[in-house]
Formats: structure tokens, C-alpha cells, sequence
């Protein structure tokens, strides 16, 4: 998506949020009274520091514009951002926190954020109306709102799409891209995978975890839209979805496309060895870049019925204020200008980061392109993951368990239903 498209989303954006100063100054007037009953002095706040998994270099740009006079009036001086491995983050951030050392502010992925309720500082009600929470960010937020309030506010909206290799499409007769699984099993696609077992090729990377990064995310995307079908949240149903997917790593299925010994997915498809690629929209700009021989585009992820309610997952950036922090209302002030200062086309900032704000309002416009309209449109059916990192760990030795054929269908689907209910 260009730039001029996301600063037009993102006017949009400012003009519901900030409408009248009415979150800003509510915020601000709040916490400003936490601190001083809590005894502090609410006037000169000279440093905040903001913990992410964005890269430093990129936010760096960011921090400079923070600190360039910008919070003068707001209680604080300079931001530093420090960047944190995704995989260490949470326990970094507790033991930070036990020791006085932790962050003013956390802009974290919605799994990891989510598992830190307990260290956030609630945002309330009486700052920012529920009512207009909901119709100001898109219905993948409401996962943030709490009793008495909310655990952040959501920055960045990261869903799942279906790439393809338009050059690998035409040359297998690929007529129409699937909008159901269930055409990846069936019909012209099944021939496709039929014709490419005895050749280098695959067709989509579905069945294993090592060699596919998003495998939970799409394990996700087949539950969630299950949940919301008329087969509901059922033993049955998901056993379906759960055979289906690694149907398609079976050596003694029809539909065996993808194995372990294969390169990464992502790899393979800017190889042009991969047909379909189901990843996310913050993967597109390094996608055309890694191989410009290839002609990548763009689909929805498909579904598990054509009359089905369209779900697709998501991941949310979101942005949090540390309850340990001793300054929330400059922490308050920051959050509000790294929101605003996306629309500021001299930081770089929407260049780094493709995926679209997580608000709704907005709609694809006339001189958008068809890659464009699919990266907004996602966003109506946008469905968090609702899985804790503990829990993705857990579901990754389970698939490969099942993969193996040491562990039953039925006893993976037992973990579906808990962990997805």
C-alpha cells in the first residue's frame, strides 16, 4: 500500500479520535490526578522510555521526532525506544518491573500484551467512552477492554491475506483464485498438486509448523471461521478442519503438497517454487522486493464455506501503559503523538510499517488499486488470535505430534476446544 493512500486513511483516523480534543484532554486531566494523589509533582517528566519488537533503527527516526520539542507542553522532554526480542520480551519486561527498571510504555503485539493484564495501567471509561471505543477502532480491539476500562489503544492492525505467484498461476491454468479451502482439495487445484508431487513445486504450505512460520495463524484462521459457521465450535467440526490441514503433509494423501524437508515457505515462494503463500500484510514489501522476476498478488484468505461469515485473523499492535510508570501522563501525551506523527510523511514511519491502522471508519477510495482495497477490506473481518504464546507453543508440539502419528486427532481437538471456546 503507498503512503498517500495509508496519510489519507490515517486524516481519517485523527479526525474521529482526536475529535475536540475529547480523548486528550480527558486522559490527560486523569492521570494527571493519579499522579499528584499519589504525591508527585505532574510538571517535568524528562524521559520516557518505550519498550517494543519494532525495529530500534527504524523507531529511532520516531524517538527524534518525539524529542524535538514536541512534549514540551505535555510533561516530557525525550523518548528513547529499546528494541526487545519477541521471544523474551514478556519475562524481561517482569523482571524490569520487580527491580524498578521497567518501561514507561510497551507497543507490543495483542498475545503478548494480552499475558501482561496484570502489569498495565487502565486506561478508564470516564476517559474515553466505550461507545466510542467501538466505533472508532475495528470490533478486533474489544479483546483490550476491561472492567473500568481498557488495556491500550490499538496502534497497528495486522491480518492475514493469501499471496500467490502470478507468473506460477497462469503457467498451471490456475483460472480463479480459491475463496474456499475446500477448492484446494477438489477440482483444477487438486490436479495442480496432483501434477507438482513429482516435481520441486508446491502448491501452499499447509500441514507442518518448521518450515511455515504462520502455521498456528492459519490453524487459527480454519477454528475461528469454524466458530462462527452454522457447524459452531464442535469435536466434529474441528476434527474436519484439523484433518483437512495436514491433509495436506500426508504422503498418503491426495492433496500431499508440502513436507519438513522443504525450505521455509517463505523462502520457496520468492524461490518461485511456491504457488500460495498465506502470510501477513506486513510481509508484503519485502515479498516484491526479495525477487523482482516474480509477480506477486494479492487475495483474501479463504474461508470454509462460500456462505460462511468472512473471518480473518489478525494480529494487534497495541500500545500500553505500564502500571509501574511513574510519569502516566506524559506516558499518556506519547501515545498520542506516536499515533499523530504517522501522518507526518518526513519520519518514514508508513514505509516501515505497511500494516493498516486498527480502526474502522475508512474505505477503500477510488484510485485504489485491488492490493490496496484487499489490505483495508481485511480489516472488516479481522478476528484476533486469541492464543497466548504459551498456548501457540503448545499447539506447535501438538501438530507436529500429529503430523508424526504419535497423537490422535481426538486428543488435539480436545485442545482446540479449550483453548478457542
Amino acid at each position: 500500500m503507498d503512503q498517500k493512500t495509508f496519510q489519507a486513511v490515517l486524516y481519517v483516523f485523527f479526525g474521529i479520535l482526536f475529535l475536540g480534543g475529547f480523548l486528550s484532554l480527558s486522559l490527560y486531566g486523569y492521570f494527571k490526578k493519579a499522579e499528584q494523589d499519589e504525591g508527585r509533582s505532574a510538571t517535568v517528566f524528562p524521559n520516557i522510555v518505550i519498550w517494543g519488537t519494532f525495529d530500534a533503527k527504524e523507531m529511532a527516526v520516531v524517538s527524534k521526532q518525539l524529542s524535538r520539542g514536541r512534549g514540551e507542553d505535555k510533561g516530557y522532554n525525550n523518548v528513547r525506544y529499546v528494541e526487545k526480542d519477541p521471544s523474551t520480551v514478556r519475562s524481561a519486561f517482569i523482571q524490569a518491573a520487580a527491580t524498578g527498571q521497567a518501561p514507561d510504555l510497551l507497543l507490543l503485539d495483542h498475545r503478548t500484551l494480552l499475558t501482561l493484564r496484570e502489569n498495565l495501567r487502565v486506561i478508564p471509561f470516564s476517559a474515553f467512552p466505550l461507545a466510542q471505543y467501538q466505533r472508532t477502532f475495528i470490533p478486533a480491539s474489544d479483546q483490550f477492554v476491561v472492567q473500568g476500562g481498557y488495556l491500550g489503544f490499538p496502534f497497528l492492525a495486522d491480518t492475514m491475506v493469501l499471496y500467490y505467484n502470478e507468473n506460477l498461476r497462469l503457467r498451471d491454468g490456475i483460472k480463479d483464485i480459491p475463496t474456499t479451502w475446500s477448492e484446494f482439495s477438489s477440482g483444477a487445484l487438486a490436479s495442480v498438486i496432483k501434477r507438482h508431487q513429482a516435481t520441486d513445486r508446491s502448491v501452499i504450505p499447509l500441514g507442518s509448523y518448521s518450515n511455515y512460520q504462520h502455521a498456528i495463524e492459519l490453524l487459527s484462521a480454519l477454528v475461528l471461521q469454524t466458530k462462527e459457521s452454522d457447524a459452531g465450535l464442535t469435536a466434529p467440526a474441528l476434527q474436519e478442519a484439523l484433518e483437512f490441514y495436514t491433509s495436506f503433509s500426508n504422503l498418503r494423501s491426495s492433496v500431499f503438497t508440502w513436507n519438513v524437508s522443504l525450505p521455509q515457505a517463505r523462502d520457496l515462494f520468492v524461490a518461485n517454487n511456491l504457488i500460495f503463500y498465506p502470510g501477513f500484510i506486513s510481509e508484503y514489501q519485502e515479498l516484491i522486493r526479495s525477487n523482482p522476476n516474480i509477480v506477486v498478488r494479492v487475495a483474501p484468505i479463504p474461508q470454509i464455506g462460500s456462505g460462511a461469515t468472512p473471518v480473518t485473523p489478525a494480529v494487534i499492535h497495541t500500545l500500553g501503559i505500564a502500571a509501574t510508570s511513574k510519569q502516566p501522563t506524559a506516558a499518556l501525551s506519547v501515545i498520542l503523538d506516536l499515533l499523530s506523527i504517522l501522518q507526518e510523511e518526513e519520519t518514514g514511519f508508513l514505509d516501515r510499517f505497511p500494516a493498516p491502522p486498527a480502526l474502522q471508519g475508512f474505505y477503500p477510495d477510488a484510485e485504489s488499486d485491488v492490493t490496496e482495497t484487499i489490505f483495508i477490506s481485511s480489516l472488516f473481518d479481522a478476528r484476533a488470535i486469541p492464543l497466548t504464546p504459551e498456548q501457540q507453543r503448545q499447539l506447535i508440539t501438538i501438530l507436529q505430534e500429529i503430523v508424526v502419528g504419535s497423537r490422535s486427532y481426538a486428543s488435539g481437538v480436545e485442545t482446540l476446544l479449550r483453548f478457542y471456546q
